[in-house]
């Protein structure tokens, strides 16, 4: 027996035409979209909630079931340049669309000699970071409401329908970010940042199926820390935090490239402070911890 090579796999994705439907053959010719050249790890898991059912009087199991089937996929990658902003994995997960809900993706991974296609992929969360100077993780979990394998192609029965090529853009890499209060620059972040935007998506189950009928975004949840070089006294930093829920602050962290060309966080507060005061530091670097109420990505 052969075993599996952890290096040996691909990955690509393309948006749904119907909730749930999977690959399908557009109007005119297309090729499926690179999630990017550098990608550090994909995990595809299938949870099946098995249970032992025990019977009175009984003190080993009398039964397994297998419940509700739960399809997940962790990926993290290197933010690269994309052709348009709907072919970037990254705006899957940030975009809502007019329902308020996010579109919805297939996935295609091949596994060696084995294709899985993922089918109605919502994005549970998103996680970017970045340290000055370095390209820019992200880290995405999308959930699926089925996934069929295959030892043949998928794409090989769509005509208008094929692999990607590797992209050609740039790496994105964290430069710093503008820190604004009520339209006006206050600072600017430095060394490193990150933030988690959680969907709270929720799996749907149908009364006899177990697998999700549909997966709905829910509510964004968004937080993250950014660093900031302190003013002298740092008082400036200090009212930040002061600051009442009606002072606007944003967030935006530029890219360094085109598209996706950065992204922002708006109606944000920064929920506490440090001041570092030592001998050892010649400039004073702090970690803002905050929270969104909004994001954008553009």
């Amino acid at each position: 027996m052969a075993y599996q090579k952890g290096f040996d796999a691909d990955i690509e994705f393309y948006a749904e035409s119907t909730y749930g439907e999977g690959l399908y053959n557009p109007a005119t010719g297309d090729t499926m979209w690179r999630v990017s050249n550098l990608i550090n790890s994909i995990t595809l898991t299938n949870n099946n909630n098995a249970e032992v059912l025990f019977s009175i009087g009984d003190v080993s199991g009398a039964d397994i079931i297998l419940k509700q089937k739960e399809y997940t996929l962790r990926i993290e990658y290197i933010l690269q340049e994309v052709g348009s902003l709907s072919e970037s994995l990254l705006y899957y997960g940030i975009t809502r669309n007019s329902s308020n809900d996010l579109d919805s993706v297939v996935f295609l991974i091949q596994y060696d000699d084995t294709y899985y296609e993922c089918k109605g992929g919502i994005c549970n969360s998103v996680e970017i970071s970045g340290d000055v100077g370095e390209p820019i993780k992200v880290t995405q979990e999308f959930y699926f409401s089925d996934v069929t394998t295959s030892s043949t192609d998928p794409l090989s029965s769509l005509t208008n329908l094929s692999h990607s090529s590797a992209l050609t853009g740039d790496y994105a890499t964290y430069g710093g970010a503008d820190v604004s209060r009520s339209s006006v620059t206050i600072g600017y972040g430095t060394r490193s940042f990150s933030v988690t935007v959680n969907n709270n998506a929720e799996r749907v189950f149908a009364v006899g199926s177990d697998k999700p009928k549909t997966i709905v975004a829910g509510k964004m949840d968004i937080s993250g820390t950014i660093d900031v070089y302190i003013d002298e006294g740092g008082l400036t930093q200090w009212e930040w935090v002061n600051d009442t829920p009606t002072t606007a602050h944003s967030i935006k962290v530029d890219f360094g490239i085109t598209t996706p060309d950065y992204v922002q966080f708006s109606d944000t507060m920064f929920t506490s402070i440090d001041l570092p005061m030592n001998n050892s530091d010649a400039i004073v670097v702090t970690g803002l911890p905050f929270i969104a109420e909004d994001v954008t990505l553009a």
